[in-house]
């Protein structure tokens, strides 16, 4: 991850805590440290994740933290801002981009009142992987004379650069039964219901997101798209 280019002295307001996730969303625009916007390192979650105060212990355990935003355009990973915004950073430094806008409602069997889509913008720092050769197989068949055997070659593996990156998703809900589909990973439908912890917070951003808006869903705009 780039270096921060600026430090602050690390402060947690507790009052935050336990407020719904959208509530703490911060604009993107936003210059100093909240606890929407903080970095905490794996140890030192680790480390305060039974502590009695786990803010206070994250706050004894660390000396420092970067800023969400390094200029009003351009985030931590150097890549711009999305207009219209509002941003989460996640324990482990990525930022996910939800746009309010972008919530409709979406018709079911030509009906509307039970599902809902978003989009957010997510941006991330890509480790990248390493170009290497992939070695041949060595293949026989038959037995005795008839037996032969060949050695398939070596197939050279292209890696991929690392860098930051910016990925487009869009999300579908459905306000009954309370779960989410993320259309471009391929996987089935996933409840969001399993509460706030650090593991899942896509999950829980989606569970933020129905809560506020699945009660006003007839107020929503209709999108002509159909699940």
């Amino acid at each position: 991850m780039p270096a921060p280019l600026l430090r602050h002295r690390f402060s947690i307001n507790r009052s935050v805590f336990g407020k719904p996730l959208l509530a703490i969303l911060i604009p993107i625009t936003l210059q100093f440290p909240a606890w929407a916007s903080t970095e905490v390192s794996e140890d030192v979650h680790e480390k305060c994740l039974k502590a009695a105060d786990y803010l206070g212990c994250v706050e004894a355990q660390t000396d420092g933290i970067s800023p969400i935003t390094s200029s009003k355009n351009v985030d931590r990973f150097g890549l711009p801002t999305p207009s219209g915004a509002v941003a989460h950073i996640r324990r482990d430094g990525t930022i996910s981009y939800f746009f309010p806008d972008s919530v409709v409602a979406v018709k079911n069997k030509n009906k509307y009142g039970r599902y809902l889509s978003w989009q957010y913008t997510y941006h991330y720092n890509d480790p990248g992987v390493r170009s290497y050769w992939k070695p041949g197989i060595y293949r026989c068949t038959g037995q005795g004379r008839l037996r032969r055997c060949i050695q398939t070659p070596s197939v050279f593996m292209r890696g991929r650069p690392s860098g930051p990156r910016s990925n487009n998703w869009r999300v579908l809900g459905d306000c009954i039964d309370y779960t989410a589909k993320w259309e471009k990973d391929g996987e089935p439908w996933k409840s969001v219901k399993g509460g706030r912890n650090f593991e899942s917070e896509k999950a829980e951003e989606a569970l933020e997101i129905l809560n506020s808006y699945c009660p006003k869903i007839n107020q929503l705009k209709q999108s002509p798209r159909a699940i």
